[in-house]
C-alpha cells in the first residue's frame, strides 16, 4: 500500500516529554495559586521566543508500537475486577464451507496476502484459545493491550471485560452468502452465485450451533455480552484496501479477487448471467468482489434478558470490538459517510468527532492508521482505539461526578467565569478533574458558527446543525489508549444528552482544509483526503500559548460562550494538564474587577547587547511583570479569579517583542508574574521601550499599561 504525504515529525514521543519539562521554565505561573517562575539567568536561551505548547500533528501512518506510552501507576490489563461491575462475556468463533480460519492457513494464502507470519498454520481446535488470547491476555504478540485494559482505562477501574471462548463451529453457508445480506450489497442479485442464497445470518446460525454445542436453549441469557468472530476478514477494513487502492476500474479488478470460478473460468450470478470481479459497497459504488463479500461488523443492544452481542471477523482490530461493545453498552454511532454529498454544494459534511472517540473514527486508532486494518491477526490500525469521550463517559456511568466539572450555564452567567485545572482523561485520580460538561438551560437552537439558526447540515458542509445541550472540555494526551492520538491538546466539543448524530461535535481550531494525501492510486494518481474524512480533524486540538500553530481560545457568540487554554505542564510523571477557563459573554458576574501591573524587573546582560547580537544573532531580555489581581474575592473558589487579556509594543529599532501567552489568569488578591521577552538583532537600537497592557475580560473597563525600559550600560544620553 502507498504511504500518504504527513507533516513531519519534529521529535519523538518520549522526546517530547523532556522538551516540554524542560520549557517549563518559562510556562505562566500556575493560575490557581499565583506562585511566580523561578528567575531566568543573565542570557537567555532563544527557545524562550518558541512556543511554549506547539501543535505538532502526526499521522498513524508513521506511529508505531514504540509510540504507546504507558499511564503511570496503572496496571489495567492485569487487574479483572472492576470496582463497579464485571462483564462476563463470551467470544464464539465461526468459519464457512469455503473460508477456514485465516491462522489455520499457510502465510500469504488468502489473496490479500494473510495470514502474515505473526501467527499461521495453527491447528483449527486452538482457533478459540487463541483469539480469546489475542483479545484479552497481556502477550507479546498484543503488545500487553487487551480489550479488558481498555474499559478499566476508560472506567477507572470501574469496569471489567471477562470472558470465554466457545467453537469452533461452521456456519452451513459460504462466506459471501453472509456477506452479501446486507444493504450495503443489495440488491445483490449479480453480485451473489447461481445456486447460492446470501440471505444467511450469522447471528442465528452461529447461536444455533452455540446452543447445540453447550446444551442451551439461548446462551444469550447466560451471558453480558457476546462477541461472534468469523472467519477471514470484515469489510469495513478491506472494501477500500482492495478496491479502488489496488485497481483503477471495477473492470480492472482480477480473478484471484473475484468470485470462484468453475474448470471453465465461468461464474454465473442469480439471473444467469456471467460473474464480474466486483461487487458494491457501503461508501462508493465497487469495491473487489473479494471484499464485499466480507460482513459489515455491527452490534445488538441488550433486549429482553439476553446478551448485547456483536459480529467481527480475524482482520477485525480491539477497536472494533472496544467500538461495537459501546453500542452493547447502549451508545449509537456518531459518524458519517466521508465520500458523501449530503451538502448543498455536492460534496461530503464534515465529520463529527474524528480519531477522538471510539463512537466515531477513534476506532482506526493504531500504528499504520485506517489503511493498515486488513492484516491477521490485527496488530496494527484499529489495534488501540481511541478513548472514549467525556459525554460518553458521563452517559454511561462510568466516570465518578467528582473527576468533572458539571457546570450549568445559568450557574456560568451568575459567576461571570470559571477557571480549573484538567488533567489528561487517560487519568482518572481522586480529587483530579478530567474535563468540563457545561450545561445549557435549554437546547441551543443555533449552531455556533450561525446565530441566525437557519443553518442545517445538509445546507453547509461543516454546520453542526444546531440543537446540542452541552459543552464539554477534555485533555487528550498521547498516553494509554490515547497513544496513537494525532495530537495532544485540549478538544472543546458540542454534544447532546441523545444519540442524535452529530452528538459530539467537536471544534476544530484548524478548520482549513489539512491538504493530506490519502493514498495513490494505481496509476500514480494521489488521492487526498475528502473534506469528510475523519483526519481533517488531526489538526483541531487547541493548545496553549502564542504560535502553536493551533488556537488558544474559541468563541460562540450565538451561545454567549468564550473558552481559553491559559497554561500547559506536564508533571514530573508524564501526566499532562492544562489551566482552563470558561466565561459567559453575556454576565460579568457580581464581583468587582481590577487589575494593577508593578514595576517590571529587567533581566538579561544588557551590556552584551552593545554593538552587536550574541553569537546566536539575536540577544534577549526578559521584562518580568508583576500582575496583580485587586477585584474581590468570592466564596466559589473556581470563580475566583480574573482573566487578563496581554498586549504588548516595543520601541526601538531591530527589536521585537513577545509574550508566552497573550491570555493570564489569577487568583483574587494574588499576584503572579509575566515573562516579557524583547530580543534585539544586529545594528538594532541599544535601548528599546517595552509597552505592557494588561485588560480584564470580564471588565474590559479595568486595564493597566506599564513602560518597561530596556537601557544598554554606557550610552551617551
Amino acid at each position: 500500500m502507498a504511504r500518504r504525504d504527513h507533516r513531519p515529525r519534529t521529535a519523538t514521543r518520549r522526546a517530547g516529554l523532556a522538551i516540554a519539562a524542560a520549557a517549563g521554565v518559562i510556562t505562566l505561573a500556575t493560575v490557581s495559586s499565583g506562585t511566580a517562575m523561578a528567575a531566568p539567568p543573565d542570557s537567555f536561551d532563544p527557545s524562550v521566543l518558541g512556543p511554549v505548547d506547539p501543535q505538532s500533528w502526526e499521522n498513524m501512518d508513521d506511529m508505531t508500537w514504540d509510540d504507546y506510552v504507558a499511564v503511570p501507576g496503572t496496571d489495567w490489563a492485569n487487574d479483572i475486577e472492576g470496582s463497579e461491575r464485571q462483564f462476563n462475556g463470551a467470544i464464539v468463533l465461526v468459519d464457512f464451507e469455503n473460508q477456514p480460519f485465516l491462522v489455520t492457513q499457510p502465510e500469504g494464502a488468502h489473496a490479500f496476502g494473510d495470514p502474515s507470519g505473526l501467527a499461521n498454520g495453527l491447528a483449527r481446535e486452538d482457533v478459540p484459545q487463541f483469539y480469546l488470547d489475542l483479545l484479552n491476555k497481556p502477550s507479546e504478540l498484543n503488545h500487553g493491550r487487551t480489550i479488558n485494559e481498555y474499559w478499566m482505562e476508560q472506567s477507572g477501574g470501574r469496569l471489567s471485560v471477562q470472558m470465554q471462548a466457545f467453537g469452533p463451529y461452521q456456519l452451513p453457508g459460504n462466506i459471501e452468502e453472509y456477506g452479501l445480506n446486507d444493504s450495503f450489497n443489495k440488491p445483490n442479485a449479480a453480485f451473489c452465485p447461481q445456486g447460492e442464497s446470501c440471505d444467511k445470518n450469522i447471528r442465528t446460525d452461529a447461536l444455533a450451533l452455540w446452543g447445540a454445542d453447550i446444551g442451551s436453549a439461548d446462551p444469550l441469557t447466560q451471558f453480558d455480552q457476546v462477541f461472534y468472530v468469523t472467519a477471514g476478514h470484515d469489510e469495513s477494513s478491506t472494501w477500500e484496501e482492495f478496491g479502488q487502492m489496488l485497481f483503477e476500474h471495477p473492470e480492472d479488478v482480477t480473478d484471484d479477487f473475484g468470485p470462484p470460478r468453475d474448470e471453465n473460468g465461468v461464474a454465473l450470478d442469480q439471473n444467469g448471467a456471467p460473474m464480474a470481479n466486483w461487487a458494491k459497497t457501503r461508501y462508493v459504488p465497487w469495491t473487489s468482489w473479494a471484499a464485499a463479500v466480507n460482513h459489515w461488523p455491527n452490534a445488538n443492544s441488550p433486549r429482553n434478558g439476553r446478551a448485547g452481542n456483536s459480529t467481527q471477523a480475524e482482520s477485525s482490530g480491539m477497536g472494533t470490538y472496544a467500538h461495537e461493545f459501546s453500542h452493547i453498552l447502549g451508545i449509537a454511532d456518531n459518524y458519517g459517510n466521508p465520500y458523501g454529498t449530503e451538502a448543498a454544494d455536492g460534496g461530503p459534511l464534515r465529520d463529527t468527532s474524528g480519531p477522538f472517540d471510539i463512537l466515531a473514527r477513534g476506532t482506526f486508532n493504531g500504528p499504520g492508521g485506517t489503511h493498515e486494518r486488513w492484516s491477521v491477526p490485527s496488530v496494527a490500525g484499529g489495534s488501540q482505539p481511541s478513548g472514549v469521550g467525556l459525554r460518553n463517559r458521563i452517559n454511561l456511568g462510568i466516570i465518578d461526578e467528582s473527576n468533572y466539572l458539571n457546570l450549568q450555564e445559568s450557574d456560568l452567567d451568575a459567576l461571570g467565569s470559571v477557571v480549573t485545572k484538567v488533567v489528561s482523561r487517560a487519568v482518572m485520580r481522586p480529587g483530579e478533574l478530567t474535563g468540563i460538561n457545561l450545561v445549557f438551560d435549554k437546547p441551543t437552537a443555533a449552531a455556533a458558527d450561525d446565530s441566525t439558526g437557519t443553518c442545517t447540515r445538509q445546507a453547509k458542509y461543516d454546520c453542526d446543525g444546531g440543537s446540542f445541550d452541552n459543552y464539554t472540555v477534555e485533555v487528550i494526551d498521547r498516553m494509554g489508549t490515547d497513544s496513537f492520538q494525532p495530537d495532544h491538546g485540549v478538544m472543546i466539543a458540542k454534544t447532546k444528552n441523545q444519540d442524535r448524530n452529530p452528538f459530539i461535535w467537536t471544534i476544530d481550531a484548524n478548520p482549513q482544509d489539512i491538504a493530506t494525501v490519502d493514498y495513490v492510486r494505481p496509476d500514480g494518481t494521489p488521492i487526498m483526503i475528502t473534506r469528510g474524512d475523519q483526519r481533517q480533524l488531526n489538526d483541531a486540538l487547541f493548545h496553549a500559548g502564542n504560535d502553536s500553530g493551533s488556537e488558544y481560545e474559541y468563541v460562540d457568540t450565538a451561545n454567549g460562550l468564550h473558552f481559553y487554554v491559559l497554561n500547559v505542564e506536564r508533571d514530573a510523571e508524564g501526566i499532562l494538564a492544562y489551566d482552563v477557563a470558561v466565561r459567559s459573554t453575556v454576565s460579568a458576574g457580581p464581583q468587582a474587577r481590577g487589575v494593577d501591573l508593578g514595576t517590571a524587573t529587567v533581566k538579561g546582560n544588557l551590556a552584551a547587547m552593545h554593538g552587536q547580537a550574541q553569537a546566536n544573532g539575536t540577544a534577549i531580555a526578559q521584562c518580568l511583570v508583576p500582575l496583580t489581581n485587586t477585584g474581590a474575592a468570592v466564596e466559589d473558589a473556581k470563580a475566583n479569579n480574573d482573566i487578563y487579556r496581554l498586549a504588548t509594543s516595543i520601541e526601538g529599532r531591530g527589536w521585537s517583542v513577545t509574550t508566552p501567552s497573550s491570555i493570564v489568569a489569577a487568583a483574587a488578591g494574588s499576584t503572579i508574574e509575566v515573562p516579557v521577552y524583547a530580543s534585539r538583532g544586529a545594528d538594532a537600537d541599544r535601548d528599546a521601550n517595552v509597552t505592557i497592557t494588561a485588560t480584564s475580560e470580564n471588565d474590559p473597563s479595568k486595564t493597566e499599561t506599564i513602560t518597561c525600559e530596556l537601557d544598554a550600560p554606557g550610552k551617551a544620553r
